[in-house]
């Protein structure tokens, strides 16, 4: 009986740590690039956003695409960019309007 109740606590310690190291465990301590901030300088139509004059392309299907509606040149904006392993082939994943513009 003590031989199986320490193979059953060898089990579950393998299982938890196999649990703890998940991807999805540590994505916390994930480096977030800092948000890109500045005035919409133009809005040349189709997934793709310049703001202080750099162009920047939306990730379709994300709240970007969806907040590209109300946009409009002139507007301070915070962009939101996903994390590409290369920084200028980043997609914006997210756009919000500062309220003071």
């Amino acid at each position: 009986m003590k031989t199986s109740m320490s193979k059953l606590r060898i089990a579950l310690a393998s299982a938890t740590l196999a649990l703890c190291i998940l991807p999805n465990v540590g994505w916390s301590t994930r480096l977030v690039a800092a948000p890109v901030i500045g005035q919409i300088t133009a809005l040349p139509g189709g997934h793709e956003i310049e703001v202080a004059n750099h162009m920047y392309h939306i990730k379709q299907g994300s709240a970007a695409e969806k907040a590209m509606v109300n946009l409009s040149i002139g507007q301070q904006v915070h962009l939101l960019l996903d994390d590409a392993a290369d920084p200028s082939k980043a997609d914006v994943i997210a756009i919000s309007v500062d309220s003071q513009s």
